[in-house]
């Protein structure tokens, strides 16, 4: 009898640590299919997805913290068979730097930083090449990175942009995000 207890007890105790803990942390998108490839995120507890948003195919966003939240923009792009692996992209980091600030200077901001030129293996299969920077705008510090990212031969544009104030300690949130990035061919491919 005392070992059915314990037993029962202990599958109790389980079920009130471990199942809150999963809902806790993170829920699978699932496939979606953005035409040209579909994609899979583990996407962290409160976050929203949206399809076919502001001209985005994909759009995730956190919940709304003092009038600011993060987004993350997912778009697949018309390159097949790119293989770019192997390649070293800190040749664009001077591209990428002088599109971000006539983009800015057309906004009358200020740059803060630019972060360097990253090349990350997020899976076996998945490499991408990071910008970033700083910036402040209409009062704002809004911190932005840019990814290109090879998965299955194919490449993506994912973009993840905050406001530093609200959403700085969330870093680690958003890189578990990008590194369950998951992709498979799609059906217009």
């Amino acid at each position: 009898m005392k070992t059915v207890l314990k037993r029962k007890t202990w599958l109790f105790l389980c079920l009130i640590v471990i199942v809150p803990i999963q809902v806790l942390f993170a829920k699978p998108t699932g496939w979606i299919d953005l035409g040209r490839a579909k994609v899979s995120f583990d996407l962290p507890k409160s976050w929203k997805k949206f399809e076919k948003v502001m001209g985005f195919p994909l759009l995730f966003t956190s919940p709304q913290v003092k009038g600011a939240r993060i987004t993350v923009s997912v778009t697949p792009s018309d390159v097949k068979n790119f293989g770019f692996k192997d390649t070293d992209f800190s040749n664009n980091e001077i591209t990428f730097k002088e599109d971000a600030l006539r983009w800015l200077g057309s906004k009358e901001g200020k740059v803060r930083e630019f972060f360097p030129y990253k090349k990350e293996e997020w899976s076996k299969e998945t490499i991408a090449h990071v910008y970033g920077w700083k910036y402040d705008l209409g009062g704002t510090t809004f911190i932005e990175r840019s990814m290109y990212v090879l998965c299955q031969k194919q490449v993506f544009h994912i973009k993840t942009m905050y406001k530093e104030k609200f959403n700085a300690k969330d870093q680690p949130k958003i890189d578990k995000l990008l590194k369950s990035f998951k992709c498979q061919p799609g059906a217009n491919l």
